[in-house]
């Protein structure tokens, strides 16, 4: 499935003229069209990259990342609260 604009993406191989490795995260910023016999390319803004915050890849070195739910990161999530 291809990653929506603005959702969170990893990007799944190494590009060192840009300074990025396999694994760094970011939002999906916009898509870029495909030259004559090329390949789509993506605009990500990195998460961990103050320096060099927005890159280029092709899309085919990226995967969506699971957008996390608010309540998988609460403990209190689920449990009744106590009236009275």
């Amino acid at each position: 499935m291809e990653p929506q604009l603005f959702h969170s993406v990893r990007i799944i191989r190494d590009d060192p003229a840009q300074h990025v490795v396999a694994g760094a995260e970011g939002a999906l910023v916009d898509w870029l069209d495909a030259p004559p016999g090329g390949e789509k390319g993506a605009i990500i803004e990195l998460y961990d990259h103050p320096d060099d915050a927005v890159v280029t890849v092709p899309a085919s070195w990226l995967e969506a990342v699971a957008e996390s739910n608010a309540a998988d990161n609460d403990p209190s999530a689920g449990r009744a609260k106590r009236v009275g």
